[in-house]
């Protein structure tokens, strides 16, 4: 049995954040929740989740599916505006790193990394219920793959 094509560009993307150099000191987690209320501690939290897959028949043997992945930083913490421009810069620094990438799934092949959305950027009412900040960045790739 094939392993499904979004979890194998969801776990590549872990392992890809936890390769890099970053401002912020983390180790990515893939997850299936992204907005839970973080333990009260003061490490970032980046987490990796299946947004959508969908796709399209490019040939009788090919299809080529569009896959978003979300990531979210998360982070316990005093909530001052330095401390949330900070999160911030490492959400962009994802975004740029991975942006035209591509990444090697241990059994689809590669993923193409073609577009990014920031929607939302980041909840404010994280901010002000848990006191947690909470920022998103969707990636979306492409995987052709072979149909069986």
């Amino acid at each position: 049995m094939a392993d499904d094509a979004a979890v194998e560009v969801a776990e590549a993307l872990k392992d890809a954040l936890n390769d890099g150099s970053w401002t912020q000191t983390f180790t990515a987690a893939r997850v299936y929740d992204l907005t839970a209320e973080l333990e009260d501690d003061e490490t970032v939290h980046v987490d990796v989740a299946i947004r959508f897959d969908g796709g399209e028949i490019e040939s009788r043997g090919t299809t080529e599916n569009d896959i978003a992945v979300d990531i979210a930083v998360r982070k316990k913490c005093d909530c001052a505006v330095a401390t949330l421009d900070a999160l911030m810069l490492l959400i962009q620094e994802i975004k740029d790193d991975q942006i035209g990438e591509r990444l090697s799934t241990a059994t689809q092949g590669d993923a193409w990394c073609y577009a990014w959305d920031r929607n939302p950027a980041y909840y404010p009412k994280h901010i002000r219920e848990f006191r947690q900040f909470t920022g998103m960045l969707t990636l979306r790739f492409k995987l052709a793959r072979a149909i069986p």
